[in-house]
């Protein structure tokens, strides 16, 4: 076989860049997709997971959100990528740390204190 999956010309492409989803709620909504197809799996299932998630979420002090969210609310929130809603997606969460190592001499160069 040829093309994008079977080895040919652009093989080696991810298989979700063929579907157009240049981003992670694509992504996850395809593989729900296919869970649903495969297995019956329903929307209000899918919220259902969203809901457990934000009432554990709720009680966690250092969680990100701390609120929760009704069945009702999660599937009336903004279609991101259908079966997915808004309230099922997770946020973009990232964290960057760095450490500077410069000699003692350097540093007072820098008016640096050292830490």
């Amino acid at each position: 076989p040829h093309g994008l999956l079977g080895g040919g010309p652009g093989a080696g492409l991810q298989p979700e860049g063929i579907f157009g989803s240049g981003s992670m709620p694509a992504v996850f909504a395809e593989c729900g997709t296919v869970h649903a197809e495969k297995y019956g799996t329903t929307m209000e299932q899918f919220a259902k997971i969203a809901v457990k998630n934000r009432k554990h979420g709720a009680m966690n002090p250092k969680a990100k959100f701390q609120t929760e969210a009704s069945l009702e609310e999660v599937l009336a929130s903004d279609l991101i990528a259908y079966p997915l809603t808004k309230l099922m997606c997770s946020a973009n969460v990232d964290g960057a740390a760095a450490v500077v190592i410069v000699s003692e001499k350097k540093a007072k160069e820098l008016g640096m204190d050292r830490a």
